[in-house]
Order: C-alpha cells, then structure tokens, then sequence
C-alpha cells in the first residue's frame, strides 16, 4: 500500500493546467480567469449621489436645525442617467435621484428625510458636510487598474464586476472532460425496479455531482458490464476525455476486471492500493496525457477517494491555485477506535459552539453506506498510527464546504 500523501503527490505530478479559452461571461461562473483584466473606465465615470435628496452647497446647511432651519430654492431635479447642465448657486438646492450625476457647484447631498419641500423651497432639517453621500468618480476603480489577475475564481461577484468593466466575454482555463464509467453486472439504472441481488447505479450520479461541483463538466458512458471485451470498449471511449473515472472493479475479487483491460490497453498504473479506509483500492494510471481514476465501487469509499485525489486534479488542470479542502480543528464528542496501518476518513458533522468547533460522526462508517454521506458536512481526520482517541480529543476536520 502507498502513503496518502505520496500518492496524491504522484497524481499532480502529472497534472498541467489546461490551455485557455474564451467564454461568455454567464458561463464562466466557478472558473478561474487565465489573463489580466484592466479597467478600460473610471468607475463610477463621475461623481454620483449616493441617497435621493437635494444636492446642495453644504454651506447653506450650516447651523440648520428642525427648530431652526434654513430656506433654499428648489430650482430643478437631476434624474439618474440624465446630467444637468445647470451651474448651482448659492441658496439654491436641486431634486436628485440616487446614482445622478452631481451637478456642478453642489458639494453635498442632503438626504430627503432631512428635509421639508414646502412649495418652491425645502427646509433644511440638518446641516450636512462637504461631500456627504457623495460616490466620487473612481471610487470603485481607476482607468488602467489591473483589477484581477490570472488565477482569480470566478464568482458572481467577478461575474458582475466584469460586465461593470464592460466585457462580455473572459479568458478561463478550459474545463476537462471527465468520463464516468460504473461496472458491475449488479448494477441497474435508478429507474429500474430493485431486483434479487441488484443495487441501482448511484456512483455515476454522486460522482458526476462532484465533477460538476469542481468545475468540470462531466460525460456519462453508462454500466460497463462484466465482461472483458465489453469493458475495454467501454474504457476505450472514456479514454477520449481528459479524465476517465471508474467505479467498482478494481478490487481482487474473480470478477474485477478493471485492472486486466487497464494492462491491455497499455495504461501505466502508478499505485493501486492506498493506505485509507474508506478507499483503499483507489488505482490511478496514465494513458499518453489522459489521467484515469478506479475508484472504489462502494459509494461511500467512491467519494472519499474523489475528494482526496480527483478534486485536488480537476482544480489544478482549471487553474485554482489552492487545492486543499478548508481544514479546523475540532474536539471528539464521541470516542473513536480503529486499526493502525491506514489513514481513517470519517463521514462527520462539524458544528461550531462558542467560537469552538465540535465533530461527531453522521452515522455507520461502512463503505457502503451513502446515507451517513448525505448527512455529513466534513471529514474527520485519524491519523494512519492511531488506535484511539478519547471524547474531547482535537482531530484535523477537512470541510465540505463546496457541497452547499
């Protein structure tokens, strides 16, 4: 068995981040930028008021009280996107909408509930200071500001900053294509009746949930039975993706028969068993500049081993710099035991009291179990040598943020 954390170094090794291309804005959402973005604007392009109200000469609002309040002209208004070419006076004061432009000779906004319109006038109710809720020109980004840099996850935020830039379209790094084989004879589709001895196909669709949650895009080849000449057909058309993922078949029993098509289609296998529970038959190989990954067919073990060694792949081949799941430290509500000789990962529920992270587990550890999964937000961490670890004891917690 290999070392978790060699094997994982084994699996980036071989990973290059993926050329760039162009895409539509909308469509770039949880991708990283692969160029510089500069700003071709001053945003705002000018001074804007904040709030609706009168813009003002914030010196005719000295000493204004609601007892004592000072009179100005109302002389006209400045709807957003349409400026006024009007010069304000003094004792003057002009209705303006929130994101006008500030006309010239008003230095301040005076919000509309600090103020009384009485005909042709308004009461100042409170004295305001120069440049009161006023956005000045620039306030968001200067004309030439390098405003993000390769390497910068696309957000909804990016997404809106962007369009404010005035691009609809951004370079990314290209998404991969990961191909999603199930095999097992035991297998039926999840709209199939559950028959003596069959279980419906639920690692391609977890698994395809978890390329999509990473960022890639993903291409389902079905149930590859247990059959040889069948199988290698099957892998051979996966092999036309990036990324080729499959489940089941890669354990020792007579009908495992991953590993004989990988030997005869030439794949270079670099590790086949790894010291984790669940996951330990986790095989990854090389074909040319394709990457292929034989997970576990218990689903449990399936999507452990997609977290510690796909996920980390997918985000280095889209350009994401930091490829590790978020980690804290939490205390054991619960004592734990286990083997020596593999790195546990435990399906937990972390909760956070007091500024203090608590964990417990979501339910039975077995491989097979997706339901304790579905219930889990982390991943407890026991380390390869530890027998035991009593209720309160600190553990490392790898979050599962990204799924919520």
């Amino acid at each position: 068995m290999i070392d978790i954390d060699i094997a994982l170094e084994k699996v980036l090794n071989r990973v290059e981040i993926n050329n760039s291309i162009r895409v539509p804005i909308l469509e770039s959402i949880g991708l990283i930028i692969a160029e510089e973005i500069y700003a071709n604007d001053t945003i705002p392009p000018f001074d804007k008021s904040a709030m609706d109200g009168y813009a003002v000469k914030y010196r005719d609002t000295i000493g204004s009280t609601k007892v004592d309040s000072n009179l100005l002209n109302l002389v006209g208004e400045v709807p957003a996107g349409h400026p006024s070419d009007y010069y304000l006076k003094s004792g003057e004061a002009l209705k303006i909408m929130t994101g006008a432009p500030i006309p010239k000779g008003a230095d301040a906004v005076l919000r509309k509930e600090r103020a009384h319109l009485k005909c042709n006038q308004i009461e100042v109710l409170a004295e305001v200071s120069k440049g009161k809720d006023i956005c000045p020109a620039g306030e968001d980004v200067e004309q030439g500001e390098l405003i993000f840099s390769p390497g910068t996850k696309i957000t909804p935020a990016v997404v809106g900053m962007l369009a404010t830039l005035g691009y609809d379209e951004v370079t990314v790094y290209r998404q991969p294509e990961v191909a999603i084989l199930a095999t097992g004879d035991e297998l039926v589709d999840i709209n199939d009746d559950l028959k003596a001895g069959k279980i419906r196909n639920s690692n391609t669709y977890s698994i395809a949930a978890q390329v999509k949650t990473y960022g890639s895009k993903f291409k389902i080849l079905g149930i590859g039975r247990d059959n040889l000449t069948k199988l290698k057909e099957k892998i051979k058309l996966g092999l036309e993706s990036d990324i080729l993922i499959t489940t089941g078949g890669v354990s020792v029993g007579e009908y495992d028969l991953i590993q004989d098509v990988y030997q005869e289609l030439g794949i270079d296998i670099l590790f086949k068993k790894v010291a984790m529970k669940p996951g330990k038959p986790v095989t990854f190989g090389v074909y040319n500049d394709k990457l292929i990954f034989g997970l576990p067919g218990n689903p449990a073990a399936a999507m452990v081993g997609f977290e510690i060694f796909v996920r980390p792949t997918l985000l280095k081949l889209i350009g994401q710099q930091d490829l590790k799941l978020k980690r804290v430290t939490a205390k054991l509500k619960e004592n734990v035991k286990k083997k020596k000789g593999r790195r546990h990962y435990l399906r937990t529920v972390l909760t956070k009291t007091d500024n203090e992270y608590f964990v417990s587990k979501a339910g039975t550890q077995g491989s097979g179990v997706l339901h304790t999964f579905a219930n889990a937000n982390s991943l407890t961490v026991i380390p390869q040598n530890i027998e035991y670890l009593a209720k309160g004891s600190e553990v490392e917690v790898l979050t599962l943020d990204n799924w919520f």
